[in-house]
Formats: structure tokens, sequence, C-alpha cells
């Protein structure tokens, strides 16, 4: 039998992740940490934690970058990521199947945990690193969430993992401010070759 009710209820909870990602509002534990003052442990401790599996921290190399050559970075990192979640929230508003919305899921996590290793590898300049370690942080979070979506078997248990999903971070707004970047969406927001 099928659950009707629960894609409608879903694409809504998935519109109000976007709604929360987009705008980079604090997710409710983010904004504990924050009101705690609490800027969370270091990448390599974080990548030991948790439930989801750990990622190796690559070791920096070379000088940090200039803001510049880091704002180009930053933009370039988080393209895919950014790409595979708008595709993701595309098939679930428009009611695809569940095995294309746990295929998409996929492509997310794959994205997630190559966007972490790529942040984690940057020598970020020293105002930008402690937010970038914090995004860091809140994307194997929320990369736990879209992998129970990911690994669902079945469609009840697809659209019951995407109603879990937490999805935001404050640390994109701030790391956009820190490098001069404009906010997503701006007419003026910058592709990776003209930030």
């Amino acid at each position: 039998m099928k659950i009707e009710w629960r894609k409608p209820l879903a694409a809504a909870a998935v519109a109000l992740a976007l709604c929360t990602a987009a705008t980079a509002c604090v997710g409710q534990r983010a904004a504990q940490d924050l009101a705690r003052g609490d800027h969370g442990e270091s990448a390599d401790v974080a990548a030991t934690r948790g439930d989801a599996e750990p990622i190796p921290t690559p070791a920096k190399t070379g000088p940090p970058l200039s803001r510049h050559e880091a704002a180009l970075a930053y933009v370039s990192i988080v393209e895919a990521r950014n790409d595979s979640m708008t595709k993701l929230y595309a098939v679930v508003e428009a009611g695809e199947d569940w095995r294309t919305i746990r295929l998409r899921a996929g492509n997310l996590v794959t994205d997630n945990n190559e966007e972490i290793e790529k942040l984690a590898a940057t020598n970020w300049p020293a105002d930008v690193a402690p937010d970038v370690e914090q995004l860091i942080r809140d994307d194997r979070r929320m990369g736990v969430g879209w992998a129970a979506v990911s690994d669902a078997k079945s469609e009840s248990a697809v659209f019951a993992a995407l109603e879990r999903v937490t999805e935001g971070s404050s640390a994109p707004a701030r790391i956009r401010r820190k490098l001069g970047l404009p906010e997503p969406g701006d007419d003026d927001s910058p592709s990776a070759e003209t930030a």
C-alpha cells in the first residue's frame, strides 16, 4: 500500500530544509553551540566521532591562501555539493520515485564527502579557518542524515529518513562575508571563475 500523504509531508520538510540552507540559518544544534560559545572540536577529532564513517582529514600544504585565492577556492569547492542538493530537492518536490530520491541522496553524500576533504585540505586565511572547520563539522552532521536517505531500502524508509534530515549552517554566510563574496542567489554572486 502506498502512503501518498508522506510525499507531500516529506516535500514540505525538504522545502523547509532548503529554505534553511539557502538562507544560511543556524540549525538547532549549531545555535546551541554558538549560544554556549562552543566552537566545537578540531576537524581531526570530529572525524573520529559520531554515527558517520570517519573521513580522514588531509594534511594542509603550502602557505595560507590570499583572500582572492580563498574566495575562488571556496566557490569552486562548494559548487558540486550545492548542485547535488538542488537536484535532490527538485526530485523530492516533483514527487519522483523513491529510488530516484535515494540515488540523488547518494550523489549528495558523495559530493558532501568530497567537499569535506577539499575544505579540510585547503590552507585558509587565519580568520576564515575556524568558520571552515565549523562548516566541516556541520557537513559531517548533515551527511549522516543524507546517508540514511541514501541507504533506505523502501519508499517509507526514504520518506522517514527525509523527515529526520537536519540541514543548515551559519558557517557559509560567515565564510562568504569574510571572503567578500555575496550571498548565494544574489544576482552578482560570482562563479568560480569570477569570484
